[in-house]
């Protein structure tokens, strides 16, 4: 079990149940605990990112905006103060200076000198979100593509099942494993409704769009679900 945490300072931090919400980093789940990582990669290409900020323009457009990119796609987000613009891509396909070039001219900043920031990303899960006394919330549990909804509702679900569990078996480890099993299931659905967007597009113009079309590493439950959907049945 994690038996405390240590600042950088050196003081001690003692609990009987941590929740690791370190991001990425993953510092109790991986780092310390060692837990294992179940990738997506082969479902899902995107592998990268780079993202590059710019004032709101006018008309203000309130919902987020996503666009289809040579090897990935692009979303445009309106915040309080900016407006936040990124492209995520697959390394195989674009590499770092493509995709800055082709994210720059889709914004119309060709000339522009505002830096832009590139994001390595690890597609997957852990191979379990709640070992000894450590749950694992948000990125540090998973990661399977930048759209907030997802990821939110995942944590969501993550803290409602957790507690549920956790009443069910006294305060104990009791259900761990059906929590567990639970989690890695959502995780796993939810890749599948990422992996159709993929594999149904129709377009032609790149490697890459054709290389998701023909992909045919898909779970069990979402072939079935192409299956049924192209016999048109119930």
């Amino acid at each position: 079990d994690v038996v405390a945490l240590k600042t950088r300072c050196g003081q001690a931090i003692p609990g009987d149940f941590f929740v690791d919400s370190t991001g990425f980093a993953s510092l109790l789940m991986q780092k310390s605990l060692g837990l294992g990582f179940k990738s997506f990669a082969s479902n899902l290409f995107n592998d990268r990112a780079v993202v590059l900020p710019t004032p709101h323009s006018r008309p203000f457009h309130p919902e987020t905006r996503s666009v289809a990119l040579s090897a990935g796609w692009c979303w445009h987000i309106p915040l309080t103060s900016r407006m936040g613009n990124g492209y995520v891509y697959s390394s195989s396909y674009l590499d770092a200076d493509g995709a800055e070039t082709e994210l720059r001219r889709h914004l119309g900043l060709l000339e522009s000198d505002v830096p832009a920031r590139h994001l390595s990303l690890r597609v997957g899960q852990l191979e379990c979100h709640w070992s000894t006394n450590c749950l694992a919330l948000g990125l540090s549990g998973g990661f399977i593509e930048p759209l907030e909804a997802t990821a939110l509702h995942l944590v969501q679900v993550g803290i409602e099942s957790f507690i549920t569990h956790f009443d069910k078996g006294g305060l104990t480890a009791g259900h761990r494993d059906a929590y567990n099993q639970f989690m890695s299931n959502w995780f796993e659905r939810v890749r599948d409704y990422i992996v159709a967007h993929y594999r149904m597009n129709s377009r032609g113009d790149t490697e890459y769009w054709l290389a998701n079309a023909r992909n045919e590493n898909l779970s069990d439950p979402l072939r079935r679900l192409l299956e049924v959907w192209f016999r048109r049945g119930d």
